[in-house]
């Protein structure tokens, strides 16, 4: 078997097989997964596994692959004449005119489409065995419908899944990443009740007290740089923030990344929106951006930089954690959730805001030309006139000006 990623639930699958007299307490990663299909074959094995994996293995019934359930990991096919490839890395082939577009506009390209011409991609927490069709080896579940249940009990149920989802994430020396809004200073306090000399606090975004990330006009131009290297390329500008944050010196970093999507949280709700989750209305679903741009994107950072970005708010156990509570009592009481947790005075949830507007009149200020130029091929007319267009009533348009350019320096990088 293969694997590229990280095994989460080591220490107690060691004891396990150790019992057993299967493996040496020295037997690496590798090893030990090769030990649980032994025993318990590919399907049943995988369900035993936890961690952001992608994986391919060989057995008596033939080649399978696995992608983790979050999807942190891609994992790519493709065909060279008669063989089929898999790899976590993409061959080097065209892009897709339709997914640069999709990209452009969403921040990521949905599975079993990939950003290249001829190439899938598996999708998160799906398992195949080569030849036949994908199977899901875990799907989160559907949020709860209602606004009832006693909030103090649910919040006491999401206490101890964020407190389970951050031990396995806080072992050793590491950074909280922390952005000044409710969910990080959660994580920061949790991390603290053990071994509090362990953290190294960082100020993300511009928020929180710690040692705070400057993101310079010279050092925007150098980090992209970076980004262009990437063998995929990165749009979302929480990468270009994510990766000044890997030079900070630890070999760890966490942050609560998906909190207030899977906590029902949007920046601006109408009237409408706010009156239909009081009565219980359901929401869409966030898993898409989740599975396909967030944790593709922290498993990316990861495996290029050497650092791991964790994020406790995507563990699969809290994921259903979440979506276990009432969809209604989780939005309007999600300060209440974790409110015993953080302590205090509760500042509510904001989302980061990133000067992406000052990044491009600033050290990226001119060359749209250039860029529509050479995505010309692969953008439709009304996309190509929106991006020359001001900002006017679109609140996206910098951020996906802001992604044709990353894609555009990243081309140039890549296909000259």
């Amino acid at each position: 078997m293969a694997f590229s990623g990280l095994l989460r639930n080591r220490r107690t699958l060691v004891d396990e097989l150790l019992a057993r007299d299967r493996i040496t307490a020295s037997d690496e990663d590798g090893r030990i997964i090769a030990e649980i299909f032994a025993e318990a074959g590919f399907e049943r094995g995988l369900g035993r596994l936890q961690g952001e994996l992608a994986i391919m293995a060989w057995g008596p019934d033939g080649p399978w692959v696995a992608r983790d359930r979050l999807g942190h990991r891609r994992l790519y096919r493709w065909t060279e004449g008669a063989a089929t490839c898999v790899g976590t890395r993409p061959p080097a082939r065209p892009l897709s005119p339709l997914s640069i577009q999709g990209l452009l506009e969403n921040g990521f390209v949905p599975a079993p489409k990939s950003l290249w011409e001829g190439v899938e991609q598996l999708g998160a927490g799906q398992a195949q065995k080569l030849g036949q069709a994908p199977i899901s080896t875990w799907t989160p579940r559907p949020p709860t419908p209602g606004f009832g249940g006693a909030r103090n009990r649910w919040a006491r149920t999401v206490d101890y899944g964020l407190d389970l989802a951050i031990r396995t994430r806080t072992d050793g020396p590491v950074g909280i990443l922390d952005a000044g809004g409710l969910y990080s200073r959660a994580i920061l306090r949790v991390a603290a009740r053990r071994e509090p000399e362990r953290i190294a606090h960082y100020s993300f975004g511009g928020g929180g007290e710690g040692k705070p990330i400057e993101l310079g006009s010279e050092r925007v131009m150098s980090l992209l740089e970076q980004l262009a290297d990437f063998p995929e390329p990165l749009v979302d500008p929480q990468a270009l923030l994510l990766l000044a944050a890997t030079q900070q010196g630890s070999s760890r970093l966490v942050g609560g990344w998906g909190a207030a999507e899977l906590m029902g949280e949007e920046p601006v709700l109408s009237l409408r929106d706010r009156l239909r989750r009081r009565a219980g209305g359901r929401r869409e679903s966030p898993w898409p951006q989740l599975s396909s741009g967030l944790a593709p994107m922290l498993g990316s950072l990861s495996e290029q930089t050497g650092v791991e970005f964790s994020a406790p708010f995507l563990d699969p156990s809290l994921v259903d954690v979440l979506a276990s509570v009432p969809e209604g009592l989780l939005h309007w009481g999600a300060r209440g959730m974790i409110g015993g947790i953080v302590g205090g005075e509760l500042s509510p949830h904001r989302q980061v805001e990133l000067p992406v507007a000052a990044w491009l009149t600033g050290p990226l200020a001119g060359g749209l030309k250039k860029v529509e130029q050479q995505l010309h091929d692969s953008l439709s007319p009304e996309f190509r006139l929106s991006l020359r267009a001001g900002v006017g009533s679109d609140p996206h348009h910098h951020r996906r000006l802001w992604a044709a350019r990353v894609l555009a320096r990243w081309r140039q990088r890549h296909e000259g």
